[in-house]
């Protein structure tokens, strides 16, 4: 595993990712992760030797989103979480900015928490203290994840809810706040993928759908939860995808749109809230093996699909992005907002 730290601010360092790409693809098949982090102002001797001094750095926080000068502690816990087994499938990731996370007393909201992703997360949060607050429509595999959670962790609470509905969004959060009082942390993961075409029609058939449920929804309980969430100083995960940077099939044309939307509307929210304290990150997995293919009659059986393919030669496990996700909602990762994280087994150097 090879991890690079480079500044973003001369030759050299605009070079670094380049190579850390080059590196990736030339490793991959020996097992070898390579990835970069990239972090802005931090508290080190580099700015004193470059004549920069501490007493300067509280003038220089007021220029940034989050009016706050990085620890050198904390790009360490990003390094150490990108050098461990907990992220395995990070490959030639560049990240602007093991360790133990804790969550007790948190609130966190997971949304399509009945399968895949969402439950990985939500059982992972409940294992480490969280009060859980499980959203989506099937409200039996719900329970069924709610019982792993109240076995191996802190009892889960269940709300069956369709995200696409304006009605059931704003309920969700009343029956959140009803219960615990508070929210701390909204980890919008709920998505859907249809597939349609330009070309004969299909496409008119799926957009609405797709968009409300991955875009609008997202937009909607991300307004109702901002005044709990202004209120304890909480963040935001958006789960995206790797179609959101690249279309990877043009059958998936909706399905990539609002993966875009979302990501960019992770920037604009990251924006707005620092002034907040509120911070937004996305994190953008490759192929998971979740109920995500099968639901849009995908065969996630055939691995000589090119679709499939990473560099790594291997399927990512929703586990392994649960741990991402934990990391980023964590105070581990508190410099960093508006960020990308994505993790494909290097699927986007294909």
């Amino acid at each position: 595993m090879v991890v690079n730290v480079r500044a973003p601010i001369n030759l050299t360092s605009i070079a670094a990712p380049h190579l850390v790409k080059t590196k990736a693809l030339e490793l991959a098949k020996h097992g070898v992760r390579v990835n970069t982090i990239s972090p802005g102002p931090v508290k080190t001797d580099l700015m004193d030797n470059a004549g920069i001094g501490h007493v300067k750095f509280d003038d220089m926080a007021k220029t940034l989103p989050l009016q706050r000068v990085s620890e050198a502690g904390e790009i360490a816990d990003l390094i150490a979480f990108l050098a461990s087994d907990r992220a395995v499938v990070c490959v030639c990731i560049a990240v602007s900015v093991q360790v133990n996370m804790s969550f007790k007393n948190k609130v966190v909201i997971v949304t399509g928490a009945s399968s895949g992703i969402g439950a990985a997360t939500a059982l992972k949060f409940s294992k480490e203290g969280a009060a859980v607050v499980m959203v989506a429509r099937d409200e039996a595999k719900l329970k069924a994840v709610k019982k792993k959670c109240d076995a191996e962790g802190w009892p889960a609470f269940i709300i069956k809810a369709d995200l696409s509905e304006e009605e059931e969004v704003e309920s969700v959060i009343e029956k959140t706040v009803n219960e615990f009082g508070k929210i701390d942390i909204l980890i919008n993961n709920a998505g859907i993928l249809r597939c349609g075409s330009i070309v004969d029609g299909s496409i008119l058939e799926t957009y609405d759908e797709v968009m409300n449920t991955n875009i609008r929804g997202v937009v909607l309980l991300t307004t109702y939860a901002m005044p709990h969430l202004i209120k304890s100083s909480g963040n935001i995960v958006n789960i995206s995808t790797i179609g959101g940077e690249r279309v990877i099939c043009s059958e998936y044309n909706a399905y990539c749109v609002s993966k875009a939307a979302l990501t960019h509307f992770t920037r604009a929210a990251a924006m707005e809230l620092r002034e907040h304290g509120v911070r937004v990150s996305t994190v953008s997995p490759g192929i998971v093996r979740t109920d995500l293919l099968k639901n849009a009659g995908i065969n996630d059986d055939n691995d000589d699909n090119f679709i499939f393919k990473t560099v790594m030669n291997k399927w990512t496990e929703p586990e392994e992005i649960a741990e991402l996700i934990l990391f980023v909602a964590s105070d581990k990762a508190k410099s960093i907002t508006g960020s990308n994280f994505v993790s494909d087994n290097g699927n986007l150097l294909i």
